[in-house]
């Protein structure tokens, strides 16, 4: 079902965005923080030309504002901090593992 005049609007209770993880399958492998409203309302028209209102918070208020993005042109690698891909994540969880890994082993030498 297509929908016509998709807009979003940032809740009037929030004022400013979070930064939270994301990923997208248009863009494999690669990871990054991005601000999003953590609250928003998206206003829509259905095919038979009735007014659709969504009010959404958390994770499914991140899902419509990146969604909306698509919609627009735009991909969540224009907007991330800190992109990184999946193997440097990878990388960066090791090198976190080793670490924690060498913690212990001090501790347990203490």
């Amino acid at each position: 079902m297509a929908y016509k005049h998709l807009l979003i609007h940032k809740s009037s209770r929030q004022k400013d965005p979070n930064e939270g993880p994301e990923g997208c399958l248009s863009v494999p492998g690669y990871f990054g923080d991005v601000e999003r409203y953590e609250k928003v309302t998206v206003t829509a028209i259905d095919p038979n030309n009735k007014k659709l209102r969504i009010e959404a918070e958390g994770f499914l208020a991140r899902i419509f504002q990146h969604e909306i993005d698509h919609l627009e042109g735009h991909l969540f690698i224009e907007k991330a901090v800190n992109l990184k891909n999946k193997l440097t994540l990878l990388k960066l969880l090791r090198r976190k593992r080793l670490k924690m890994w060498l913690m212990q082993q001090l501790a347990m030498a203490m």
